[in-house]
């Protein structure tokens, strides 16, 4: 038998007293706690195999806690034959519940197993799902390079031009007024086409990120042009359709924007084209896909059909198991179809598998205009009100000197001082005082992390002063920050307007706080 170590989160000193006779007499050792403020003390501290939890708590709903606990097998104690809350529960995210009363050695153990395994094979699929995307995006490599390398092209080249300009406009003093006044607005005109093509390649990156995201991250929900959402699908798949493949894109009518994560739908619809490509080059050697985007009264039809072999109908209903695939060992992990389903559902949407018309096969997407999902709010692009903001001292945290010197430019005429990880932990432990940190999470030596935990142990009062940004490239230990802070979050490249808006946030809540102390 196993040896376990439970945490018991009940302020019913019955049902403590009975869990407990029940462990005393099995291979199991129980930490028990009454309220939730003591189950996060105790999960800060150790680790535990399983959790039983109750949902009705002195001081809150157990639910609070099931938020966090990410990677704990987690049992839902209730005493409701019903089970309809503890069923709630479950959907967003316990292994199992047990009804109060009618727990015997048994049931327990049984029950502890059965969470402890399902949490296992959650986790391990969780993690074929994210080497899936890595795979895809390494397979993806050619035309994501494409993708960036045109708006890069664009920038490089336009940088030579300005630089030319300004050099022509000091060189000659000759030059009369009016000539140089044009010099100046070509200047203007190539830098904000670099701009344009600067924001370009930041999207691009952006949508690799959420492509590339862990499973267990949250993709933030926001307007979702399905068109864009296949154009960036198709554009990824590219390199798989060779001269072989045919690939052709047909949109009927106005299709409207819809609240969803455009990263998982990514995913969605690189894995259907991906599918359909195999089919035929499997079969066939050459042959077409066919896309098709229409909208159907309250709802967004989408269809990816290959004239490939078809899928036999003893297959069509396991298409979408977890594991179940088609392919040879090696190739297919039984993930991309059952991914896309659970994607598609969590949409409030549809999946079916069809014969296509002519032999093939046809999949057909259906999302409802309304999801019911709530678009995540995100900083606005319009003007900070620079002279609400005092003069501040800012410290800006990065290994990129050429970034520190952007930065430091941007936020004129505030005070800024630049320093990497290490020199930030010099300085804090030295007291100074900042009103606002501009920190890099992903640093050699002094992370981002290390630096915030050196604030947290000498400087407490700075934490809520912390803006954190990332290039994407995020481990566990920043992972786990971002999960627990609430401090602003930016994603390079940043603008001068979203990093004014961070500062402002950043200033507006500490001073609410400091008046209220």
């Amino acid at each position: 038998m196993n040896s376990w170590r439970i945490l018991l989160v009940d302020d019913d000193d019955v049902d403590c007293t009975s869990i407990q006779r029940i462990a005393a007499k099995s291979d199991f050792v129980i930490d028990s706690t009454s309220d939730l403020s003591g189950a996060r003390r105790a999960l800060a501290h150790s680790r535990y195999d399983c959790v039983l939890l109750d949902l009705s708590l002195p001081d809150g709903n157990g639910l609070e806690l099931l938020e966090s606990l990410e990677t704990t097998p987690v049992i839902v104690l209730t005493g409701t034959d019903d089970g309809k809350e503890a069923q709630d529960a479950i959907r967003q995210g316990a292994q199992d519940y047990l009804i109060k009363g009618r727990i015997d050695k048994d049931t327990l153990m049984r029950a502890i197993r059965y969470a402890i395994e399902r949490k296992q094979v959650i986790k391990l699929r969780s993690s074929l799902e994210h080497t899936n995307r890595l795979v895809a995006l390494g397979q993806m490599a050619a035309s994501v390079a494409h993708e960036i390398n045109n708006p890069a092209a664009l920038v490089s080249a336009n940088l030579e031009i300005i630089s030319t300009l300004l050099r022509m406009s000091l060189d000659d003093s000759a030059i009369d007024v009016s000539a140089r006044i044009g010099k100046i607005s070509e200047s203007l005109l190539v830098v904000e086409e670099s701009m344009s093509g600067m924001r370009r390649i930041g999207d691009i990156v952006r949508r690799m990120q959420r492509f590339a995201r862990r499973p267990d991250e949250n993709d933030p929900v926001d307007h979702v042009d399905i068109l864009e959402v296949i154009r960036w699908s198709v554009a990824l798949t590219k390199p798989q359709l060779g001269n072989e493949v045919r690939l052709r894109v047909v949109s009927n009518g106005s299709i409207p924007h819809f609240a969803g994560r455009a990263g998982q739908l990514t995913q969605v619809f690189s894995n259907l084209t991906t599918n359909a490509v195999y089919a035929i080059k499997e079969t066939h050697g050459s042959g077409s896909v066919g896309i098709d985007v229409s909208r159907r009264s309250d709802h967004i039809l989408i269809s990816v059909e290959d004239d490939g072999p078809g899928i036999p109908d003893k297959v069509k209903s396991r298409v979408t198991e977890a594991f179940f695939t088609t392919k040879p060992p090696g190739i297919g992990t039984g993930l991309g179809m059952a991914v896309a389903a659970e994607i598609v559902h969590s949409h409030n949407g549809q999946i079916r598998i069809l014969d296509r018309n002519g032999g093939g096969a046809r999949v057909e997407v259906s999302i409802p205009i309304e999801t019911g999902l709530t678009v995540t709010p995100t900083a606005p692009d319009h003007l900070v009100c620079e002279e609400h903001l005092p003069s501040l001292r800012v410290l800006i945290v990065d290994d990129e000197e050429p970034l520190c010197r952007a930065y430091k430019r941007m936020l004129a005429p505030h005070q800024v001082l630049t320093t990497d990880g290490a020199g930030a932990v010099h300085l804090l432990r030295e007291n100074q005082d900042f009103d606002v940190i501009v920190c890099d999470l992903m640093m050699p030596e002094y992370d981002g992390v290390a630096v915030y935990d050196e604030v947290k142990h000498h400087s407490p009062s700075l934490q809520d002063k912390f803006i954190f940004c990332t290039g994407g490239a995020v481990n566990e230990r920043s992972r786990s920050l971002i999960s627990r802070a609430t401090n602003p979050i930016l994603e390079k490249p940043v603008s001068r307007m979203q990093l004014l808006h961070a500062i402002a946030q950043v200033t507006t809540a500490h001073q609410v706080v400091s008046r209220r102390n």
